[in-house]
């Protein structure tokens, strides 16, 4: 999938979307959580600051 969607001009623009299988996906419910969207962003910053 990441070397299709790297090379594909299939996906040429497409952008923020999630894909499996070479293919557009919905991502899970879990994924959708804002109040976990935020602590996994936090998490992250601190772990690179």
């Amino acid at each position: 999938t990441s070397i299709y969607l790297a090379s594909s001009a299939e996906v040429d623009g497409v952008s923020g979307q999630y894909f499996s299988k070479c293919r557009p996906k919905t991502s899970s419910p879990q994924s959708q959580v804002l109040v976990d969207q935020q602590r996994l962003w936090s998490i992250t910053e601190q772990l690179l600051n």
